[in-house]
Order: structure tokens, then sequence, then C-alpha cells
């Protein structure tokens, strides 16, 4: 069961809340106010936060932008409680860091469901942080091999562009993060082109490591339809005993080619339209690039709204 933190300065509220979050098995923490809120959240680390849009005081939405600033809470869940059901809220919430928005009167049984979502993201998190630090550690290795250091804003902008995509195909979670891998260390795939590296010196690194089982072979794919060498032997592989890996590498090559594209043509529309042309020789995953294409269109949605 989980730590949370409620916050809201209606007493009857939090109480309520206390008792059902209590008969779920839960520990609860409540707070009146803003300032409070931070300084629970910084002290007894709530797995995650309940948080009242209107506070005296700090408001949510200043509470949220201050948790994520901090290292010790930014990556703390934090739901947003409000009583204002607009678009525009949500948008202001969710670009300040919130994970999610209930509306009042509160539902319990949506606020259960969302809680159960995030406690067991949770718990998967937890056991994909030592695989995080082994992707640094080689992006810091590619960066030292290739002369070109690990840029760190880079990563992140492409961390999140990823998800961004993924939101929208609503594939599992544990394919959604292979994704993420598999395009942050598609330069591995290309190390044997450019130094003679041979394909076993690089599976030598890989080997014990506990994801190599399915990274080896999309980055065999990725080198080989790079250089369009036995593709369809490649692919065969990603298939092998019963491993599901055609999105995966799909994904990879797909992301490889847009943030390619996005540096050398900063005009949207246009990497889109290369991407479908590009998609009857190179023979790209058309419901990714769809969900790439409704990404794009999302944003032009958003960046007409910030101009009205």
């Amino acid at each position: 069961m989980a730590k949370i933190l409620v916050v809201d300065d209606n007493e009857q509220l939090n109480s309520m809340l206390k008792d059902v979050l209590e008969s779920w098995g839960h520990t609860v923490l409540l707070a009146g106010e803003g300032r409070l809120c931070l300084e629970y959240a910084r002290k007894d680390h709530p797995d995650i936060i309940l948080l009242d849009v209107m506070l005296p005081g700090l408001s949510g939405y200043e509470v949220c932008s201050e948790l994520r600033k901090d290292p010790v809470t930014a990556s703390t869940v934090v739901i947003m409680i409000t009583a204002l059901s607009d678009v525009d809220n949500r948008i202001h919430g969710y670009k300040l860091g919130a994970d999610n928005f209930l509306v009042k009167p509160i539902n319990y049984d949506e606020l259960q469901a969302i809680l159960n979502k995030y406690l067991e993201s949770k718990k998967l998190t937890d056991t994909m942080e030592k695989r995080t630090d082994v992707v640094d550690s080689l992006l810091h290795l590619i960066g030292m091999i290739t002369d070109r250091p690990l840029d760190e804003n880079e990563k992140q902008k492409e961390i999140t562009y990823c998800h961004k995509v993924l939101d929208l195909l609503h594939w599992d979670r544990e394919t959604c993060h292979r994704a993420v891998i598999a395009t942050l260390l598609r330069r591995l795939a290309s190390l044997k082109n450019i130094f003679r590296m041979q394909q076993d010196q690089t599976d030598t690194l890989l080997a014990p490591l506990t994801m190599s089982h399915w990274l080896t072979p999309v980055l065999h794919y990725l080198a080989g339809a790079d250089a369009a060498e036995n593709t369809e032997q490649l692919r065969a592989e990603l298939t092998k005993n019963g491993q599901d890996l055609e999105k995966v590498a799909d994904f990879a090559i797909l992301m490889d080619r847009l943030f390619t594209l996005s540096v050398e043509q900063p005009d949207r529309e246009l990497v889109i339209a290369m991407l479908k042309r590009e998609t009857v020789t190179r023979k790209y995953n058309e419901t990714i690039l769809a969900a790439i294409e409704q990404c794009f269109n999302d944003e032009k949605v958003l960046e007409m709204m910030q101009n009205l």
C-alpha cells in the first residue's frame, strides 16, 4: 500500500478522504495549506499527493510547480483536485507537472482506479531504476567513443517526445519502456559501422545485462535495416522465442529518423510529409507514423490556444 498526502483546506473533505484511503490500506498524511504540503513532501516522501487547486497562501498550481523543481519531490505523483472541469485549467496543471486530475465531488471508484494505476506503475518504476542507470552508462560510453558527450537536455527531450507518441499508441508499459530505451541506445547499432567493431563485440558488451535478451536482437535489426542487410532474417529474430519486438524496433527506427529530420528541417509539417514519402521505400510502421502526426497536430492546437 501507499503513503498518500492529502492537501485541502476543507477539514471535512480531508477527514472523509483519510477515512476512505485508510480503509483501502493506505497510510494518510493531511495538510491544510501549500507550504505545509511542501514541508511534508520533502520530509515524509509520500508516494502520491492529492492536491487541491484552491488553497490559502500558495495555490495548488504553485505547489505543484515547486514540487517539480525540487529533485527530492520531482518524481512524486501529483493528482490535483479541482471544482473546475474546463480544459484550460487542466492544460495549465499538466504544464506545471500534474500527473492527473480529479473533479469535485470526488468519485471514489475513479479515485481508487487512478491510485491503483500509479501504484502499479511505481512498482515497475522501482524495478526499472537500475535499468535507467545502465542506459545512462551506455549513453556516456557512446559519447566517449563517438567524441560526442551525452547532452542531458537532448536526452530528456527525446524521452519526453517518445512518451508523447507512446501515450497515443496505448502499448503496455513494458513495451513502452523498451521502445524508449531502444530509441536512446539506437547509436549502439551504428558503432560497428563507424569503428569497424564486430557485432560479437557489441553483443559481448550487452551480454551481462538482464535486458540483453530483447535489446540485442533489436539493435541487430536497427544495424541491418540501416545497411539493408538480411532484414527478413533479422526481423524473424524479433519474434523468436515468443518475443514481440517488432513494434519496439519499428518505433526506434521512426523516432531516430524523426529526430534527425527535425534537426535538419524545423518545419514540422514538412517533416511529416518527408516521413510519409519515405514510407514507400522504408516501409515505416504506419500506426506509429500516424501517432507521430497526431502528436504534431495536438501541439499545433495547443500553440493556437496559447496565442488566442
